[in-house]
């Protein structure tokens, strides 16, 4: 909804539908593991307290790190600002 009001169609705007899809696809895909896997199928050993390990802890760190690197060597190699639509600046005489 953001993106289809031309007045407020930039970049800005864009980085942060963006920023608030991502977040919202991550709860999503929490809110479906985490609850399956917090509750055992044996009716006597039923707990609903869910604490993440470390390695759990750590993966989703990683995961979020790897993604930063990998957006960051994607911007170093491709440029973002087509060469073609420069001009080579002229010397004045």
């Amino acid at each position: 909804m953001l993106l289809g009001i031309s007045k407020i169609r930039n970049v800005t705007t864009s980085v942060i539908t963006s920023v608030c899809v991502l977040v919202g696809m991550w709860l999503e895909r929490y809110l479906i593991a985490v609850p399956s896997l917090s509750m055992t199928r044996l009716a006597s050993a039923t707990s609903f307290d869910y604490k993440p390990t470390w390695v759990e802890i750590g993966i989703t760190v990683a995961t979020f790190a790897g993604m930063v690197l990998l957006y960051l060597i994607f911007a170093k190699l491709v440029p973002i600002i087509a060469i073609w639509e420069f001009k080579p600046e002229q010397e004045e005489a």
